[in-house]
């Protein structure tokens, strides 16, 4: 049988595991959430070239990994001060940006420029100032409720960034002096979307209840769509993916989203690693973005989200230096934000191996991609044999510590319509497979390869054409 083997660093041995002992299986009829692609949280500062950022090398990031939607994390401690005055229901808009302009320094054109690529863009919500940090609950809800809707408002209507989706807190379990409960979470919450209808934002959707880590969520998410009001009102149970890696953990929060009907978001998403005295967030080693990939597939294997956010793509604990270095962690970030396209379904799949995760999706196309992790020290070799028809992979890259997002050649089925592919060891890989119908079975052998291989060229000329083809970059 023939193994067209990943292209791989020069010098770099393969030791290779019998085909037969790891097949691919996967059922095409059992889909679950239906993607809306990868997106990631992004501080607003880098935009000014703030803090020694360079924002004229960093925007080619935008053009490599292809996300679709952004989390802002902006300033909102220089937004309101100082209390504009003492009425919330009445808002005095020179009581804002008394200090330093933040939101028109940073805020407004960096938004201005996302959403002028057509990116959507959402608020993050991290802390305020201290005298509304400080002001006491629930007799700050009414004031937080109105500083959040007057920079909603600044951004959406005085300067046309069309935030449509946001949120009450950043991890409010961990802001236990303005959230001490889930059910003053649900307060806080309630006294948000009255306020911001009082101003006419009744189109506006959260996400929530934003909690810092699988586990625990359920807890903060049972009172918070519980509340009818809230319930209507909330797009998405959103959560984080630090700390936890119990599968129950992400099944409960699925399971709750399914009770009222609500895709999952996984809001922040990337690796940690133990330095020996601390917790790193996106730490610049192999270590960590393997780990950024595992809880990617918890997210989306486990908990079934349909949306997932890097932390972050620029600012701190970004995925590129100030000078747009990229970082390993952006190369495990690029496996999936540029092979998990909006409209995809998420195909439930497995291995033989249990050292080795597979996640696979079906394009709106009919074609297919997979995402396969290979947590072994060995390379491993896989076979895809779909009930129908047969696949040829018409690209694929891999990422080890030796070498980040290596491109491979295509690779064609056998006489006996098996698929087979070599994956290295400890790594991330990413594959397209165009899927030929059942007709191809039937032909010889040789033929077959030959018209997969026609099929293919056509559809990378059709590809070329059209400027979506994807890049390779080595680190």
């Amino acid at each position: 049988m023939r193994l067209p083997f990943l292209a791989l660093m020069a010098g770099m041995l393969l030791t290779v595991v019998p085909a037969y002992g790891n097949t691919l299986r996967f059922d095409p009829t059992n889909t679950f959430q239906t993607m809306d692609g990868v997106g990631a949280n992004t501080y607003t500062f880098p935009y000014g070239s703030s803090s020694g950022w360079q924002w004229n090398a960093v925007t080619s990031v935008f053009d490599e990994v292809h996300l679709r939607y952004f989390r802002t994390a902006p300033w909102l401690s220089w937004w309101e001060t100082v209390n504009d005055n003492t009425n919330p229901l009445a808002i005095n808009w020179a009581g804002f940006q008394t200090v330093n302009r933040m939101a028109d320094w940073y805020d407004v054109p960096y938004g201005k420029w996302l959403t002028a690529r057509g990116y959507e863009v959402g608020l993050g919500v991290w802390g305020f100032e201290d005298w509304l940090e400080d002001a006491g609950v629930p007799a700050a809800y009414p004031e937080i409720a109105e500083t959040l809707a007057a920079y909603v408002i600044y951004q959406r209507i005085s300067n046309s960034v069309a935030m449509n989706t946001y949120e009450v807190q950043n991890e409010p379990a961990l802001s236990a002096n303005k959230y001490p409960s889930p059910d003053a979470l649900v307060t806080g919450a309630l006294a948000v979307i009255d306020m911001f209808d009082r101003y006419g934002l009744t189109n506006l959707m959260l996400h929530g209840p934003n909690h810092h880590a699988p586990a625990g969520t359920v807890a903060w998410a049972g009172p918070w769509f519980s509340n009818e009001t809230l319930r209507a009102r909330t797009t998405a149970l959103s959560f984080h993916t630090y700390w936890s890696q119990n599968q129950s953990d992400y099944a409960g929060i699925w399971n709750v989203a399914q009770r009222y009907n609500k895709p999952v978001w996984a809001t922040e998403v990337t690796g940690m690693f133990w330095d020996g005295s601390q917790w790193q967030i996106t730490f610049t080693n192999w270590a960590c973005a393997w780990d950024q990939a595992m809880r990617y597939y918890r997210s989306i294997s486990w908990s079934h989200a349909s949306r997932l956010y890097q932390w972050t793509i620029l600012g701190h604990d970004a995925v590129v230096g100030t000078a747009g270095e990229r970082q390993p962690c952006f190369y495990a970030l690029k496996h999936f934000a540029n092979f998990i396209p909006p409209g995809s379904l998420f195909v439930g799949s497995s291995l033989d191996d249990s050292s080795m995760y597979s996640m696979m999706f079906k394009l709106t196309n009919g074609s297919y991609t997979a995402i396969i992790l290979n947590d072994r020290t060995l390379s491993n070799v896989i076979t895809i044999t779909p009930p129908v028809g047969q696949f040829t992979c018409t690209q694929s890259f891999s990422s080890t510590q030796y070498g980040y997002y290596l491109p491979g050649a295509a690779a064609y089925p056998d006489e006996q319509r098996a698929l087979t592919m070599v994956v290295p060891a400890k790594s991330i890989s990413s594959m397209e497979l165009l899927w030929i119908p059942e007709p191809c079975c039937v032909l010889p052998g040789c033929l077959a390869i030959a018209l997969a291989r026609f099929v293919h060229a056509r559809r990378r000329a059709a590809m070329a054409a059209r400027h979506i083809h994807h890049t390779s970059t080595i680190a």
